[in-house]
């Protein structure tokens, strides 16, 4: 059943444009398919209770209880924003994911790269962005947000953790999403006013920077090297035995993970 709502709380000052989904294959795949056709615009946020082929980066399943968690797509558009500084766009996301948890008093914080947020070394949300490219250029960005709200326990996920388990208590999941949308517009406003500002508050909030960690290469060697930051395209800074490597997402992944 998809209930289309056009959205507002004035607590908050917000208005947007709704989609409410009982269950779908993906949010940010029902998002493309509405901007394909044109019945989407900037700000339509879609909200599933159940995805069954929910993603997270890499193609890894995200698993989540239906009705507990708060699993979203949000489509931004972007006027000329050029293509080779669209890990910003990735900076912004996670930094408004992290204003939202910290506005409902989760401690612990941190991003780990590139966009999984972490609450105490475990992983509370993560964030899968899509870019509709023109040329050089992002017209859109379809983002995709899941956050663990209200799941009791993680079966096959040892490493993840809600805000139920951390605060002791069932969280409104309207009143998150609004939050959330509300820092989304403020993050995206500052995406074009900062983005120097943006990416180094990423960095101050980078899960084990300046940290030495070991990691698994895409030709599954092992390395261990001291986390130093990510560059201006989003690869992984790492200083090894040999010396200061880069690595993009592709390439590398936590041994851990």
């Amino acid at each position: 059943m998809v209930f289309n709502i056009t959205y507002e709380n004035r607590k908050y000052g917000l208005h947007m444009c709704l989609i409410k989904l009982n269950a779908t294959d993906s949010t940010n795949d029902y998002l493309k398919e509405l901007c394909q056709t044109g019945e989407a615009k900037n700000g339509t946020v879609v909200w599933a209770e159940y995805q069954e082929k929910g993603r997270g980066q890499k193609n890894r399943n995200w698993e989540s209880q239906e009705g507990k968690n708060l699993t979203i797509s949000r489509l931004q558009s972007l006027e000329s924003f050029p293509a080779s500084d669209q890990f910003t766009i990735s900076c912004a996301v996670s930094l408004a994911c992290l204003a939202t948890l910290k506005k409902k008093g989760i401690p612990n914080l941190s991003i780990k790269w590139p966009n999984d947020i972490m609450a105490g070394g475990r992983k509370i949300g993560g964030i899968l962005i899509e870019n509709i490219v023109k040329g050089k250029e992002i017209s859109r960005a379809i983002v995709g947000i899941g956050l663990n709200v209200n799941q009791e326990s993680f079966n096959s996920l040892p490493n993840a953790v809600s805000l139920y388990q951390i605060l002791g208590k069932p969280i409104d999941r309207e009143e998150l999403l609004t939050s959330l949308v509300g820092e989304l517009d403020r993050y995206f406003k500052e995406l074009i006013q900062s983005q120097e500002s943006l990416r180094a508050n990423y960095m101050d909030e980078l899960y084990l920077k300046g940290e030495n960690w070991q990691f698994k290469t895409e030709d599954n060697n092992v390395i261990s090297g001291r986390i130093t930051g990510v560059t201006h395209d989003g690869r992984l800074r790492l200083q090894t035995a040999d010396g200061y490597r880069e690595f993009a997402m592709s390439e590398i992944s936590y041994l851990d993970y």
